[in-house]
Formats: C-alpha cells, structure tokens, sequence
C-alpha cells in the first residue's frame, strides 16, 4: 500500500471511532447552513461545510443567502430565510454573521422564533477583526467557531464560553491527490487583493519565474494577460494544485500582518507542495519541518522557488510530512463532529448577554444649558454616551458601546454608523477603515456623536469640547490608541450639509473603502432579475439623489457602469 496508503488506512480508521462515538445522537438533528456559495456544488461551502455536515447530520438544509438576495432583494431574502427556520425549526443554524443581513437583530430573530436551534457563527480573520467585531457577535450566538485557534482563549477571556477552534478545516476528501503531471512551475489560485499580491507578482514575473494566476481582479491588470487563466470552480482548484511543482499561499493581509491560510492546507491535503507567508502558528499544526516552506519576505521566496525546483525530492517529502498531519487533523467532518459533540452535552443556552459592571446616562443638547446641573445629572454614572439630532438607535447600541469600554479599558468607544433616508439605510460609514487609510481631517467631518460614548473623567476633563460638539464643533480626539472601535453600524442618522459635502469631494476609492453601500444590494438585485429599468426602485432612487444632491452615489454608480460594460 506504501506510506501514502497507510496515512489513509490510518486517518479512516480514526473517523470510524469518531462516527461511533455519540454518532447515534447526531444522526438524529438537523441543520440549516447559511453561507454564500452553499447550494453551489463547485462553492468551498459546499464541498467544505455541506457535504462534512452531512455525513454526521441526520438532515442538512441549504440556503444561500446571495443567491437569495439577487433572486428576491434583501428584505425578502431574510423574510424567506425566517420562514424556513420557522417551519424547520433546526437543531442548529451554521452562518457568517455580517453587518447588512446575518447581523444582530437577524440572530435575536432567529432566537426568539426557534428558541432551541443554537446558532453557530464561524468567524475568521480575527487578527484583523477580533477586537474590533468578532467579540461583539459572540455575544449573540450559542456557539463561535473561531477560524484562527490563537484566538480562542481571548473569546474565553471575554467570557464567550462556547468557542471552539476550527483551524483552516477542510474536506479531506475533495481536496486529494490526483494522477496529474506537473505542467506548472509556480502557481497562485487567488483574488488580486490586497494590493501585495500585485507587487508580488510583479517580483517574480521580473525575476523570471514562471507564474500562473487564477482567481478575481487579475483581468484588471493587463501586464498579467499572457499568465491568467481566468476564476476555476473549487474542481479545477484541485486538479491545478496537483498540476504544479510549487503552490503559492500568501496570507500577507491589507495592513502587511499575516495569519494562516486554508490554502496551505488545501494544498497539503492534495500532496503537493506550497510555500506559505512566515506565521508561527503553522509550526504548530504542520509540524516543525514546515519552517522549510515558509518565506519572510519577496526575496526569500525567490530563493526558495528556486531551490525547491531544483530539489524535487525534498519537496516531496515536505508534501508527504504536511499532508499527513492536514488528513489526521485538519478534516472539516471530524473537527465539526467533535464540536457538535461537545455543545450538544449542554442544554443550557447561551443568551443572556453579561451584566454591565457599571452604568451610563444618555445625555443631549439641552443638558449643556446648565454645566452645574449636568454635573449633578452625571455625578451617580461611569460612562457617558449622546443623542444628538434625528437617529435610529440599536438597542444594544449603548449597551455594546459601554462593553467595548469595559473590556477594552480605552477612554472611549466608537461604532459604525448608517446613513437613512425614504429608502431606509443606504450606505454605512466604515470609520476604522477611514481613518486607517484616508486623510484625518475628512475622518474628523464624518464622524457623529452618536457614535460614541466615554468615561465620566474623560468627559469631565473635556466637558467644553463636548459642548462645541453639539454647536458643531468636530470630535478630533478620537484615535486608534484611544478608542475601542466597534465595526457594527448601531445607529442610523440623517446626513447634514457637511457630511455630505465632505462625502461628495472624495475621490471615488476613497468612497469605495470609507462606506458600504447598501442601496446597491437592491440594484444589482433588480439587474440581475432583468428588472432595473421596469420597476420604479431604480428610478425614484436617482431621483431623490438629485435633488438631495448626493453626487457621491453617481459617482459609485458610473464606476460600476464602467466595470459591467467591459
């Protein structure tokens, strides 16, 4: 059978006593999986988390929320998604929770229409997102499936009890070896973002390596033509990984920090060969030995692609050492199994979310007539949050504001915002985003006091700052050192005369990366059903944009136009 064998013989015989242990209980529940790309048999959601769900699930409910939402609009789309979960009221609800659709009030939706259906979130990319978003959804779900293990014991700090690692799990069966020559030298199966990928391969294109490119963004660079081969479905994934000599697996993300990857796992699992970006934590789940075919940097890689073209053998091995570890360990039907194991020994439910350890007063304009009394009005809370103008709050806006406070220690706590209007939200200020890549003094403009909340000593010692604020006066003290950031829009306001100023003289990526769009859900909705011009939405829309002057959104919609016509 010879060792590729035996790592089979011995990887099915472990997923056999996993299967018997508790195997009977689960065989008896039933899920509804709601990720992009689930009901696409070609879709990572469907080979991964479908068909792993199903072989120890006695029923699995597919619903893919993009699809739904370009086949019905937004509204629907969820309206539809609440009918099903009514009517099949599932043991479990797997998701990625987002800001527009799988957001807060969806999940206590949910809740209250099937209180036993425990929802399961998977959240990845926490070293990005952990601090300023993971750790706010954990709260509403009964279960977190955290994509980065390190990460796990900073949801136990928080008190997320039921978070579990699933690091880079894939489905061992469908990502395999297959009996393919090696007709390419280096390749990269991935989109264009971030911008590092592009500078990347310019190196290597220009140090003579021979690179082949799939994946989204790559048409929009010309230099690249000759070695893009267009966007593979999850199949042709496979049979290229088998077809190259070396896989590339940078995970270099859009601030230069890097993380893992489940391309290197993916790669592994199909016994071939990768080089990944330089990350600690792939020592601990590949093995020691993987410190070979990892890169620090551009010109580190460069060597190593070298060297290991020259050294087959050695690539071999490598392959063989890594894609045994990925089959025993890194199977997405064994890692889930376990965990649905472990939850389902507890009956209890996690809802409640934690007591505040302090309290807070709301205060508004009115309350700066008199600085005496509002001193007074203050003196028996913590913390300080605003109301200021016409808005729409969360309520679990100040809630949540007051907790980022209280975990993070800072002096002051910001959330997103949502821009209102006849048609309801349609856009969302990202401010952590702006503020990282954009000029601080549009940051300061567009931020709103209803965004944020303090510490009593913080608003004493600025007590007159805050009172220009509500004159006008812009709130240019909010920093990443001292502000939590939370990147979940809580409030929904009316845009003023500077805003919107402010908005329609940035260039249009500066539009693209500082706001989310949400209007554009409801077109590309219409376009898609061959719509957009019969019904009245489109037109009513550009209507009201006119005469509310908000030039922004011609300027994101003649983009658009651009991109759909090439």
């Amino acid at each position: 059978m010879g060792e590729f064998g035996s790592i089979y013989k011995d990887c099915y015989k472990d997923f056999l006593m996993l299967l018997l242990k508790d195997g009977n209980k689960l065989k008896d529940k039933n899920a509804l999986i709601s990720i992009w790309g689930c009901e696409d048999k070609s879709h990572w959601a469907y080979q991964s988390a479908y068909l792993s769900l199903k072989k120890i699930l006695g029923r699995v409910i597919v619903f893919d929320p993009r699809k739904w939402r370009i086949d019905l609009g937004s509204k629907n789309m969820k309206k539809r998604l609440l009918n099903i979960i009514s009517i099949e009221k599932p043991d479990y609800f797997f998701f990625l929770p987002d800001s527009k659709e799988m957001d807060i009030d969806l999940i206590r939706k949910i809740n209250e229409i099937s209180p036993k259906t425990k929802t399961i979130a998977h959240f990845g990319d926490d070293d990005l997102h952990f601090a300023t978003r993971s750790r706010y959804y954990g709260l509403f779900v009964d279960c977190c499936l955290v994509g980065l293990g390190q990460y796990v014991s900073d949801y136990k700090k928080d008190g997320l009890r039921n978070a579990f690692p699933l690091t880079d799990a894939i489905n061992t069966d469908h990502f395999r070896k297959l009996n393919l020559k090696k007709i390419y030298d280096v390749s990269f199966v991935g989109s264009s973002t971030p911008k590092s990928r592009v500078e990347l391969a310019r190196f290597l294109i220009d140090h003579g390596v021979k690179l082949h490119l799939w994946g989204r963004g790559w048409e929009s660079y010309p230099e690249f033509n000759n070695i893009y081969h267009g966007v593979p479905n999850l199949d042709d994934y496979v049979r290229i990984i088998n077809q190259t000599k070396i896989n590339l697996a940078p995970s270099r993300g859009q601030y230069g920090q890097t993380h893992m990857t489940s391309r290197a796992y993916e790669i592994a699992s199909c016994l071939s060969f990768g080089l990944a970006d330089e990350h600690e934590e792939y020592l601990k789940y590949l093995g020691k030995k993987y410190k070979r075919a990892m890169f620090k940097d551009n010109n580190d890689l460069l060597k190593k692609i070298n060297y290991f073209l020259k050294n087959e053998k050695e690539r071999e091995k490598i392959a063989y050492e890594t894609q045994n570890r990925v089959v025993r360990n890194h199977d997405m039907a064994k890692e889930l199994k376990e965990i649905l194991v472990e939850i389902s020994k507890k009956d209890e439910k996690i809802r409640e979310l934690p007591k505040l350890k302090s309290n807070f007063v709301v205060l508004k304009k009115q309350d700066f007539n008199n600085l005496k009394e509002l001193k007074k009005k203050i003196n028996d809370y913590q913390f300080i949050s605003f109301s200021s103008g016409e808005i729409k709050i969360s309520k679990f806006k100040n809630y949540l504001l007051v907790y980022a406070l209280e975990k993070t220690g800072k002096e002051i706590s910001c959330c997103e915002y949502s821009v209102s209007s006849n048609f309801e939200d349609y856009l969302t200020f990202k401010a952590l985003r702006h503020l990282k890549n954009f000029d601080r003094r549009t940051f300061e403009g567009l931020l709103d006091l209803n965004q944020i909340a303090v510490r009593k000593d913080y608003f004493l010692k600025n007590l007159k700052k805050f009172k220009e604020i509500f004159y006008g006066g812009k709130l240019n003290f909010i920093k990443e050192e001292n502000t939590a950031f939370i990147e979940i829009p809580l409030v929904s306001i009316r845009l003023n005369k500077i805003k919107k100023r402010i908005i329609n003289n940035l260039k249009t990526d500066e539009i693209e990366k500082s706001f989310q769009f949400n209007f554009s859900i409801e077109l590309y909705s219409l376009k898609k059903r061959k719509r957009l011009f019969l019904e009245s939405y489109f037109y009513t829309f550009l209507l009201w944009s006119i005469i509310n002057k908000n030039w922004f959104i011609f300027k994101y919609l003649a983009k658009a136009f651009k991109l759909n016509s090439k």
